[in-house]
């Protein structure tokens, strides 16, 4: 089930930081996927609260 969507605009080549807000989900690991047109990569994330 998809959560939240951080961004889903095309951005120029650097750095970016987002913050993601877990107030809202329980406690458990959460998978995060970031895409790009020549890379993909899926995390995990785990919300302890």
């Amino acid at each position: 089930k998809e959560i939240e969507v951080l961004v889903n605009q095309p951005l120029k080549p650097g750095s970016y930081e987002y913050s993601f807000d877990a107030s809202s989900v329980a406690s458990r690991i959460y998978f995060y996927k970031m895409i790009s047109d020549n890379f993909s990569q899926a995390r995990k994330m785990l919300v302890i609260k």
